[in-house]
């Protein structure tokens, strides 16, 4: 008796069938699959609104009238008490009112919703299409940029401020020191107004300065920086850091000779010496522009004893720069850094 089995035909057959099947049901399958990601995906954005809610409430309900609104990045469960899928990246705004925003996106979708709208929006991910169309209004308190600027052979600084205020500024105000706002709220100086830019010139003392900002709202704000590298030529910088001075001139032959003698205090020390000779000086730009510029001395870091030469009419511009500690609170130091420029001219008849 012989067995009977599956033709060639019959098998290519029920394996078409399946295919067919496949190209029926993978898709469909697929569908499914990425219908529940997206629902899952908008049921975690309503979790972190709904969080949202129950923190803006409470913000309001403890000072209504100072909130400024905010953006809180997500995610955060700090700020924010919700379940579900966490987003690569959100932002959950809140505008000084409290109505909210929301735009948060993972690998695959995005979610938005505006600040006038009470569903969430979601859409395929496409980078840099996940955005909101308007902006949530929120105060923002001013904010400082700082600059500052050396002059006068460094012996002076002018500082200016720069900032940005969605409300009017009623006070601008500096102080020297690393101070607190409350300090310089009712003892600082107040700044000139130079256009939208505030200043002050003639600051002769190196450390840190303060600039502090009010607007119309009573939102302040304050921002440091430090001024380093100002020397006063007559006065401070030598009797609180260095005492330096040339020698006598004197000829030999045609060859002039003058010797600089520097020795530091304790807490300052030499870091870099060097000079250059011509017919002319030089600026102390030319020196800690190019840290290569003019040759290089020999010195210690508490001394420096040097003799320049040349013939009549020689100029010699000679570059050092000071490493001293400067105590910024009690028992806490920084680094800063001064240099100057002595100079001489072999002659009896010019300076």
């Amino acid at each position: 008796m012989k067995k009977k089995g599956f033709t060639l035909i019959e098998l290519l057959a029920v394996i078409v069938i399946l295919a067919v099947i496949a190209l029926i049901a993978v898709p469909l399958i697929m569908g499914i699959i990425t219908d529940a990601k997206r629902n899952s995906f908008r049921d975690s954005a309503y979790g972190i609104i709904n969080a949202g809610e129950q923190y803006i409430s409470e913000i309001l309900l403890q000072d209504k009238n100072s909130y400024m609104g905010e953006t809180i990045i997500l995610p955060n469960h700090e700020k924010l008490n919700y379940k579900g899928e966490e987003p690569v990246y959100g932002e959950l705004s809140f505008s000084k009112t409290g109505k909210i925003a929301l735009m948060m996106y993972n690998d695959a979708f995005c979610a938005l919703k505006e600040i006038d709208q009470t569903d969430v929006k979601i859409t395929d991910y496409e980078n840099g299409t996940c955005v909101l169309k308007e902006e949530v209004p929120q105060d923002k308190a001013p904010e400082i940029v700082i600059t500052t600027q050396r002059y006068n052979e460094d012996q002076y600084a002018k500082l200016t401020a720069t900032i940005t205020s969605t409300s009017p500024l009623v006070e601008v105000k500096y102080m020297v020191g690393k101070v607190d706002e409350s300090t310089i709220a009712s003892s600082g100086i107040s700044m000139t107004k130079e256009g939208n830019l505030y200043s002050v010139e003639g600051l002769n003392k190196n450390g840190y300065y303060t600039v502090y900002a009010k607007d119309e709202k009573g939102l302040t704000s304050i921002q440091s920086i430090v001024i380093e590298g100002l020397i006063v030529l007559s006065g401070d910088f030598e009797d609180i850091f260095v005492s330096g001075s040339f020698g006598d001139l004197t000829s030999s032959w045609g060859q002039y000779s003058r010797t600089l003698n520097i020795t530091t205090k304790d807490n300052v020390k030499i870091i870099d010496a060097r000079y250059k000779k011509k017919y002319t000086y030089d600026d102390i730009s030319d020196f800690e522009n190019d840290p290569n510029y003019g040759e290089q001395m020999d010195y210690t870091e508490h001394e420096l004893n040097f003799t320049a030469q040349g013939i009549w009419l020689q100029c010699v511009t000679i570059y050092v720069k000071y490493e001293y500690q400067e105590e910024i609170s009690p028992g806490k130091y920084e680094k800063r850094y001064a240099s100057k420029i002595y100079k001489t001219r072999f002659s009896n008849v010019f300076d």
